[in-house]
Parts: structure tokens; C-alpha cells; sequence
């Protein structure tokens, strides 16, 4: 994989005066991945490191060592199968969760990659989706789908039972346009990467708005002491 150009941007994401600064990256060796083609989001727990690659729709399993596991998926819309997933999350039980973007919906997955369950459909109703790019999932366990195309985000149970509606198209605080990626801290913060407004939402964990930040990035995550790291 090639690395991408990381901007080691470091934003304290408290409620008082915004603190920002910069700090070195440094990367660690890659991991050899011939048979990926468009890796496009990655997460690791438990010694395996899970990357989701959009243009073969599959997901791929690697070890501690970076020794691949194994494929999961491949494209498709049925059930375990996937078109252009570009979003990843794991939950608890080793749950893996995919925002099938393509097929508009979430799947779930267990942590060798068999298939749980799946929620949501093609749709603009509450519950349904329309090409979710992201999804995170929080300590309480709810599970939230960045909405893209219907420019918003959901809150489900990890069962796919629908909690809430956040937002929907627009600028002012709360709305959305393209909400791309989100993110949860260890307070159930939600922070959405509001990509057609050039900025990131925050919100709190009974999803208040909280504040924004203007600035624009293809990725980010937040760490367990609540920095923001940008990717651009």
C-alpha cells in the first residue's frame, strides 16, 4: 500500500478555547498487501489488523505479523457480499461492522468474516440508506451510519433497530452535505466529516450539536485522548 500524505494535525477537541498543534507521524512498516487493490479503511483489536478494500468488495484479514488470514466477500449484493464498501468499524464481541455503500446498507460480520446480519436498504425513509460511506461504533453500542446520500446520519442497536435521524442537507449547525466519514470517542462524542461544508461536526453523546471545525480532509479518527488526526 502506499503511504498516504498524513497532515499531523492534532486539534484538542474539549469544550473550552480550541487548542491545535503539530507532531511528527511516524510510520511503522508496512504491511505487504499484493492482493489488495483500493484499501480504503482500516482497523485492528485483538492481534488482527482488518482492511476494507473498496474495488474488489471484500474484506481482508491479516494477522500480527501482516500475514494475511484470510478474504472475506467478494462483489455482490447478497448477503456477505459487497459493491464499493468504503467504510469499517469494529464493535463488541469482535463484531465487524461494513457500510456496503453500493448496496446501501450495513453488514455485519463476525471477527473471522462470516456473516451475522445486515440492516438497512435503498431508501430516504428513517431506517432506510443511500450509499453510507462510514460507520463507527460507540462504547453504549450503537451503531452509526454516516447517511451520505440522504445527508444524514443514523443511530442503530447493533440488531439494526433504528434509535434516531441527525441531521439532513444543509449548512447551518446540525445539517449536512456529503457527510463522508464519523467518528466516536471514549465519551460517545460523535464527530461527522462533513466534506461538502468543509468542516467536522461535533456532537455530544445525546447528539447535541457541540461545535464545528473548519477544515477539510479525506479521513480522520480520534484517539483515546481526544485528538482529532486529519488526513488530507
Amino acid at each position: 500500500m502506499k503511504k498516504p500524505l498524513l497532515s499531523a494535525l492534532l486539534w484538542a477537541l474539549c469544550d473550552h478555547a480550541a487548542v491545535h498543534g503539530y507532531d511528527t507521524i511516524r510510520f511503522l512498516e508496512p504491511v505487504s498487501a499484493q492482493e489488495m487493490q483500493r484499501p480504503v479503511a482500516a482497523a485492528a483489536a485483538n492481534g488482527r489488523l482488518y482492511v476494507l478494500d473498496e474495488k474488489k468488495s471484500s474484506l481482508f484479514l491479516y494477522d500480527s505479523s501482516g500475514k494475511l488470514v484470510k478474504a472475506a466477500g467478494r462483489q455482490g449484493a447478497e448477503p456477505g457480499t459487497f459493491s464499493a464498501p468504503k467504510g469499517l468499524a469494529l464493535g463488541p464481541q469482535g463484531r465487524v461492522f461494513v457500510a456496503d455503500t453500493g448496496n446501501s446498507r450495513v453488514q455485519v460480520l463476525d471477527s473471522d468474516g462470516n456473516f451475522l446480519g445486515s440492516f438497512g436498504s435503498r431508501g430516504s425513509e428513517p431506517g432506510r440508506l443511500r450509499n453510507p460511506e462510514s460507520v463507527a461504533v460507540g462504547s453504549d453500542g450503537r451503531v452509526y451510519a454516516a447517511d451520505t446520500g440522504n445527508n444524514r446520519v443514523q443511530a442503530f442497536t447493533q440488531e439494526g433497530i433504528l434509535l434516531f435521524v441527525l441531521g439532513g442537507g444543509g449548512k447551518l449547525p446540525g445539517q449536512f452535505k456529503g457527510p463522508a466519514r464519523i467518528a466516536v470517542d471514549p465519551s460517545d462524542n460523535l464527530y461527522v466529516l462533513d466534506s461538502g461544508n468543509e468542516r467536522i461536526q461535533k456532537f455530544d453523546s445525546s447528539a447535541k450539536f457541540v461545535k464545528e471545525f473548519s477544515l477539510m480532509g479525506q479521513d480522520f479518527s480520534v484517539d483515546p485522548y481526544g485528538f482529532l488526526y486529519v488526513l488530507t
